[in-house]
């Protein structure tokens, strides 16, 4: 699948530079990084975080509570962005990015998980991958 993240026609390979261009995995309305408009948008940042968990209203989320922070991630991120970029294929990419905590720490039958996982895994692991990236 990655393959289609090299720009060259007919790549059969991909780097992981071609992953790292803005808009292959990482996008604008990210649930925990600022639009690449305003600064690293590859790393994890705190307020961008706060802002999606503020529509984490219950100790249990739900589908619908992981939704509704994305899609206030993506209004304030057009409001606000002048290069604001959001495509077909990001749009796809980015509710794997909302289903990934109930798939990997959740139910997938009742569509939920422990709010206090999610939380724990966003701010430890990608606050470790700031002070990493910062360490070399």
């Amino acid at each position: 699948m990655a393959i289609v993240a090299n720009p060259e026609p007919n790549a059969t390979f991909f780097t992981l530079d071609h992953l790292n261009a803005h808009n292959v995995l990482e996008h604008d309305a990210s649930l925990s990084r600022t639009d690449a408009f305003f600064g690293s948008n590859h790393i994890f940042n705190q307020t961008i975080f706060d802002e999606s968990r503020a529509y984490w209203t219950k100790d249990v989320l739900d589908a619908d509570q992981l939704a509704n922070s994305k899609i206030a991630r993506q209004i304030n991120s057009k409001a606000f962005n002048p290069n604001y970029t959001f495509t077909a294929s990001v749009e796809n990419f980015s509710l794997g990015e909302v289903a990934a905590p109930i798939i990997a720490f959740g139910d997938i039958s009742s569509s939920t998980v422990n709010r206090t996982l999610v939380e724990y895994f966003f701010c430890k692991f990608w606050k470790l991958e700031v002070v990493l990236s910062n360490s070399v």
